[in-house]
């Protein structure tokens, strides 16, 4: 995936991605592109007044995808 996306995205924010939110963004949302673009608005919500969001703020606000091994493990175990 390539950063300029995500900089596209968040232009106009304040906002940027820590390295780690970056790749973990990626696992998370893959190349959904809609999905990508709604989950950078939430990031910098959530973000709040702080310029650089992290792997931590992706893991407690991405939803995880259907894709995601532990999604698909949580489901199998219901």
């Amino acid at each position: 995936r390539l950063l300029w996306i995500d900089a596209a995205l968040l232009a106009g924010t304040g906002k940027k991605l820590s390295p780690g939110a970056e790749a973990r963004l990626a696992e998370l949302v893959g190349d959904d592109a809609r999905t990508l673009a709604s989950e950078l608005a939430k990031l910098a919500a959530y973000a709040g007044g702080r310029a650089t969001i992290e792997a931590a703020d992706v893991e407690a606000a991405v939803a995880r995808s259907s894709e995601d091994p532990f999604f698909a493990l949580s489901g199998a175990l219901e």
